[in-house]
């Protein structure tokens, strides 16, 4: 009788001990990029691959080279996988847009040649842009190195910026913008990622 008591008491105590340490257990927290379907490790978009030797470089014959000499990337930014990765998930995001309904991919459709099969696209409020969406294909390269039909952006990083504080086409001021990019949870990682803290602002938008 005393030996199976002992063991009914020694089971208690070990049930205890387990409840115990279950309960000093932090909570699971999800993770913020679940959902996103990203890679585990990121697409090498840093390095140009598969890229035919007449697109990069002038064979002798009498048209020039498409790219050849033609890389408009500024110095201080630089493509990187993680920095293009974030740069992804922004521009699929229709989140950032004033009632949530259209993102940079709306009207730069990858299936159309990162344009749009209409004449005019449809801004969050579904109202018409002013000008047809130009391809995205190729920005990099791109001869003249400036951005929109009007070349009113210099550089792409300053062209980033304006559809999101077009009043037709998605609405926000770039305070507004930061805000709701801040106010996602999958944000923070993949800035630090991309520029080693989790600082988010305008300049870092543009960059991405």
């Amino acid at each position: 009788m005393l030996k199976t008591t002992s063991v009914i008491l020694l089971l208690l105590a070990l049930t205890l001990a387990l409840a115990s340490c279950e309960k000093d257990e932090p909570p699971k927290v999800a993770d913020p990029l679940a959902g996103l379907n990203l890679p585990a490790t990121p697409y090498h978009y840093a390095a140009l691959s598969d890229i035919p030797d007449h697109f990069i470089a002038n064979s002798g014959g009498p048209l020039p080279s498409s790219i050849n000499g033609l890389d408009n990337t500024p110095l201080n930014n630089p493509v990187t996988d993680h920095g293009a990765t974030l740069g992804r998930v922004l521009f699929y995001d229709k989140k950032l847009s004033a009632n949530g309904t259209v993102a940079c991919a709306s009207c730069h459709i990858a299936a159309n040649g990162f344009s749009d099969p209409e004449v005019l696209s449809r801004g969050f409020e579904s109202g018409l842009t002013r000008r047809h969406s130009m391809t995205l294909i190729n920005a990099r390269f791109y001869q003249r190195g400036r951005f929109f039909w009007d070349e009113r952006a210099a550089t792409l990083e300053d062209q980033v910026l304006m559809p999101f504080q077009d009043p037709v086409e998605m609405g926000l001021s770039l305070t507004q913008l930061e805000t709701i990019v801040r106010g996602q949870p999958y944000y923070p990682s993949l800035f630090k990622n991309a520029f080693g803290d989790e600082t988010i602002n305008a300049e870092r938008l543009s960059r991405a």
